[in-house]
């Protein structure tokens, strides 16, 4: 069972800084530019690195596992919110705003098989951050007062 213990707290660096803390790393968020952020990466930023990190680490991982001859694996990401008409792939019923994540996974590797390739594609989906966007997470809010 996973579990991740993040605090995030404001930095003082704009009006929407943020000081992230996990672990024994520390790395800041902001805004927007367009918002007026200051340069650091946006929360869908963070999310798109999440689950690309978390992709290529699953693909690499069941690479090495089944011995596959994969030389370099990248993810390619971009989010973006549109309306659920202007969406060509959009599935049937749904209306209004959605958030579409596209991604572009590069597989490198002289000798992989096309059947090694389907294999290591099939996989992407199953990285634990692909299955909790695309599933059902419960946040649960406690105030400290």
């Amino acid at each position: 069972m996973q579990k991740a213990k993040i605090t995030v707290a404001e930095n003082g660096n704009g009006m929407f800084g943020a000081k992230i803390e996990t672990g024994t790393f520390t790395f800041e968020a902001d805004a927007p530019a367009s918002m007026g952020g200051k340069g650091a990466p946006s929360p869908y930023d963070l999310i798109l690195a999440s689950l690309g990190a978390c992709t290529t680490m699953t693909i690499r991982g069941h690479a090495f596992q089944q011995k596959i001859p994969l030389e370099k694996v990248k993810m390619e990401m971009d989010f973006q919110q549109i309306d659920a008409s202007e969406w060509a792939e959009c599935p049937e019923g749904v209306t209004g705003p959605v958030n579409v994540i596209n991604r572009k996974l590069t597989l490198e590797g002289a000798e992989l098989t096309d059947e090694q390739r389907k294999e290591l594609i099939e996989v992407a989906d199953t990285c634990p951050v692909h299955q909790a966007v695309h599933g059902t997470i419960h946040s649960p809010l406690t105030v400290v007062e």
